[in-house]
């Protein structure tokens, strides 16, 4: 997985899932309702699908990363500097870390 190379805890300890929206539904309440209060690391995989295109659709797939716990007390704000955002396809692949000083990395929903 070419994103394990970016972060040691990417490429370490067992990983299990805590939404889909195949099973969850494509509401971000319900997305929040299943991340907030779990305190480790979260990988957030979207595809999304483009077909303004002459009637071709195409599929990207990107992201988000985080090692801190999703929880209210924090406000609307989720990441430190470790996390970053991510674009695997269908370009070619992009890592995009945060720049400046700061703990107010993601804004929340």
């Amino acid at each position: 997985f070419a994103l394990s190379c970016t972060s040691l805890s990417l490429s370490s300890g067992r990983w299990h899932r805590l939404f889909s929206s195949e099973a969850n539904g494509l509401s971000c309440n319900r997305l929040m309702h299943s991340i907030l209060g779990y305190g480790g690391p979260t990988l957030l995989l979207i595809r999304s699908k483009d077909c303004r295109s002459e009637g071709k659709c195409g599929t990207s797939v990107f992201g988000a990363y985080t090692v801190t716990p999703w929880d209210q007390e924090s406000g609307s704000f989720y990441g430190n500097s470790d996390c970053f955002l991510f674009r695997l396809g269908p370009d070619a692949m992009g890592v995009y870390r945060p720049k400046g000083g700061g703990d107010k990395i993601v804004e929340g929903f």
